[in-house]
């Protein structure tokens, strides 16, 4: 996982650096990060809005175990020495891009109560 602020800092350091010059980053986090995390982040800041149970999405923590294991890692350190720059941790990341969703104006979330309002409506009009 890349922040996209980790990406442009990572851009700006390589431009500037000297020793930089000439040469490729791959800037992604040291750890996998999968779905089951995302939901899971979101969910514990937006924790009243409609957004799916990580659990109900059939990720047991096998699958997960699983995936994060047979993932090949593209992090290296030295690269971020190099360049004199730290990244976000992927929680950091993801709990600061739940908040940012819910500031946005176009964003309109609904709680799980009105959803399910709202599927009781729809029933309702089938019906008749």
């Amino acid at each position: 996982m890349a922040d996209v602020r980790d990406v442009a800092q990572a851009h700006l350091a390589a431009a500037f650096k000297p020793n930089a010059k000439g040469k490729r980053f791959i800037v992604s986090s040291p750890t996998h990060v999968t779905r089951h995390m995302v939901l899971a982040a979101v969910n514990r800041v937006l924790p009243h809005m409609m957004i799916a149970d990580p659990s109900e999405l059939g990720e047991s923590s096998a699958v997960v175990s699983a995936a994060t294991a047979s993932a090949t890692p593209l992090f290296c350190s030295k690269n971020f020495d190099l360049l004199g720059i730290q990244l976000l941790r992927p929680d950091t990341s993801l709990r600061e891009m739940a908040v940012t969703m819910q500031g946005l104006e176009g964003i309109k979330p609904i709680t799980r109560r009105q959803a399910a309002k709202n599927a009781a409506k729809k029933l309702i009009n089938k019906e008749f």
